[in-house]
Formats: structure tokens, C-alpha cells, sequence
């Protein structure tokens, strides 16, 4: 697939803006699940990062919004496959009250510090974000919350390792019908039809789905457009290029759920990429109960 890095950044953009919209609340460091923040993290690390505070500063007195990099030498790793060696983050500045993880890493007298982060395999916004757009990615580092994510990151490896090999529940609804109609995505002609009753089935569709999705079959058509439900959409529709199956199905999964893995494979996608968005599916899948 020939990459545009306009719509690769688009894309990029677009899944912060989701994430916002997703953890909004009163509080939403409170609100927003720590299972949920581990799953759609690639990588989590801890350290005292270098900021560039002026270059920060800048941006905000100019009322612009960009990208600045942060340095980091990690002291610690939960997740991922990183070394202890220096890792540059993307970091996305914009107005300050909108920006609350400004809070902590402005801090004069600065602590070790938690990063939640997505690798983008994109080589036109390859590198290290922040998970989300809120202030969850970005935390004040704790024993008891080191503690926690530990936990949590021992619980997922183990459901993923469980996941494997496991035998189709006879309970799962319309179990069938959604392989069909997986199958008539490889048709040309059909792959349309499929996508529209697929997400006109909703949540009845979303556990067959989650449990089909790892299938890396091309399709005949590069194309999927779906109803934009979220709030203040300046179009009708959004509209993807997914190169595989697994692609278009997070697309859908996102659409019918409005939850997403983190990695936006919906034009397409590294196979690490891929494979995480099916994990995080699969720890949706056994955190939702369905």
C-alpha cells in the first residue's frame, strides 16, 4: 500500500480525538479503566523525562497546536519490548486547559513519571505516542500504582495465553451468520453488502466478530465507508482503506463500540500493529463479559 503522509497523520489525529471523546467525565483519570489503558498500550515506561519547556511555551503563547519531542532515558519498564536506552516521544501540544498532562510534565521539580504509549509502524508517523489525548497516559509514578499496572500487565498476558487454542462458545450469538458473512468479504461484489449488515447487527455481532477478526485475507475492494455517530461530525460518513480483513473488522468493532485498539489499522498496518489490535479485542472481549 503507497502511504500519504497527510492521511497517515489524519488518521493519527483522528484516533487521539476519538480517545478524548471516549474518556471524557468529571474526572476522567478516575473514570477511564486501567485494564482499558494497558490493553491499548504497546509500550509502558517510567523515567525522568527532558521536557523542551521553551519549545512548549512557544506553541501555547502563538495559540497553536503541534508536536514537540520528549526525551526520555526509562528506569523502568512494565510493558513492551523497549530497552533502557533513550526513546524519543511525540508528544501533541495544544491550549493548556484542554491539556491537563501539561500539569505534570511542567513541574519544576519534576519526578519519575509514567508513559503510556502506542508505537506507530506508519513511515510517515512512525515513532512513540501518548496513548490517549487525556490525562491518563500521562501519570505521577507511585509504588502502589506501579504495583497495579504490573498486575494488570501479568493479567492480560494471561487471558492472551488462554485465548489460544479456545473452542468457539456454543453461546456466541449469531456465531455463523458473522462467519458468512466474514466470508462474503472476499467476493467482489459482496464485501459492501458485508460491511453494512455487519454493522447494522451491532453489539450482537461484536463477540463472533472479535473471535473471527484475526484473518489476514485481502480484500477485493481497498474501501469501507461508515456512519459518523460522533459528536459534531462535519461529514456523513468515514471513510477507510483497509487492506485486510482484521483491518476493516476493527473499523467496524470501533464503529459499533466506539472503543479502539490504540493502532489505527484501518488503512492498513504493520502486522505487530495488526496483532495488537486483535489482543486488545480479545481483553475487550473478556473484560465486557460477552
Amino acid at each position: 500500500m503507497k502511504h500519504n503522509p497527510f492521511a497517515a497523520m489524519t488518521t493519527l489525529l483522528l484516533g487521539l480525538t476519538l480517545f478524548t471523546i471516549s474518556a471524557r467525565g468529571n474526572n476522567p483519570t478516575e473514570r477511564y479503566p486501567l485494564w482499558k489503558l494497558v490493553a491499548q498500550s504497546s509500550d509502558i515506561i517510567a523515567g525522568i523525562p527532558d521536557v523542551p519547556i521553551e519549545e512548549i511555551d512557544s506553541i501555547l503563547a502563538a495559540d497553536k497546536r503541534d508536536y514537540v519531542n520528549i526525551t526520555l532515558v526509562p528506569s523502568r519498564i512494565l510493558k513492551g519490548r523497549l530497552s533502557l536506552e533513550p526513546v524519543t516521544i511525540n508528544y501533541f501540544v495544544e491550549n493548556r486547559r484542554s491539556k491537563p498532562t501539561l500539569q505534570i510534565l511542567l513541574e519544576p521539580n519534576i519526578k519519575e513519571i509514567l508513559f503510556f504509549l502506542i508505537q506507530s509502524d506508519d513511515p510517515y508517523a512512525r515513532g512513540l505516542y501518548l496513548t490517549e489525548a487525556v490525562p491518563n497516559a500521562i501519570r505521577s509514578s507511585s509504588s502502589d500504582l506501579i504495583s497495579e499496572i504490573e498486575t494488570e500487565v501479568m493479567a492480560q498476558e494471561k487471558i492472551l495465553r488462554n485465548y489460544k487454542g479456545r473452542p468457539v462458545s456454543s453461546n456466541i450469538s449469531d456465531f455463523d451468520k458473522v462467519r458468512t458473512l466474514i466470508n462474503y468479504m472476499t467476493i467482489p461484489g459482496n464485501q459492501f453488502y458485508s460491511f453494512a449488515e455487519l454493522e447494522r447487527m451491532g453489539n450482537e455481532a461484536v463477540p463472533a466478530i472479535i473471535y473471527l477478526m484475526d484473518d489476514y485475507r485481502d480484500l477485493p475492494a481497498h474501501s469501507i465507508s461508515l456512519r459518523n455517530n460522533f459528536p459534531d461530525a462535519f461529514e456523513a460518513y468515514r471513510h477507510y482503506g483497509p487492506e485486510c480483513i482484521v483491518d476493516a473488522l476493527a473499523a467496524l468493532l470501533n464503529q459499533i463500540t466506539g472503543e479502539s485498539s490504540g493502532a489505527f489499522i484501518y488503512n492498513g498496518g504493520s502486522d505487530r500493529e495488526r496483532q495488537h489490535t486483535i489482543d486488545f479485542w480479545r481483553i475487550y472481549l473478556y473484560y465486557s463479559g460477552k
